[in-house]
């Protein structure tokens, strides 16, 4: 991801929508220093992605240092918050958040939480609240 970010920061980047790099993006990009980048990693414990092992729990979250498995506190590339979600998770976001705008709403109110340091410590798909 760190590569990514600082090659989309060049003047000039491109950006494909095929694995070859063939098809451009349809629109140029805004200037390097008025773009945003919201970063995600989708977690899965299974090469299938719909396969569940038993007793998989989901991903959890904890502000503090935890040695308890399957948590996870911030993380950041670049300074910029990774979003860690594991697969039921992003799959109930993307399927109930439809639209760009309801996504990266939920994806800036969700760094800012999570990067308050205010204790927060849950399982991702026990806390997840949505419209």
């Amino acid at each position: 991801m760190s590569g990514a970010v600082r090659r989309l920061n060049l003047p000039g980047a491109r950006v494909y929508t095929d694995q070859r790099a063939r098809d451009p993006l349809g629109f140029a990009l805004p200037p390097p220093e008025r773009r945003r980048y919201h970063l995600l990693a989708i977690a899965r414990p299974s090469r299938d992605p719909s396969f569940l092992p038993a007793g998989w729990s989901g991903l959890g979250f904890n502000d503090d240092p935890s040695p308890a498995p399957f948590e996870l506190g911030p993380v950041e590339i670049r300074g910029l918050f990774v979003h860690v979600f594991d697969g039921e998770t992003i799959d109930l976001l993307l399927q109930r958040l439809d639209t760009v705008s309801d996504f990266i709403a939920y994806l800036s109110s969700r760094a800012a939480t999570l990067c308050s340091g205010n204790g927060f410590r849950f399982m991702l798909w026990q806390r997840l609240s949505l419209p």
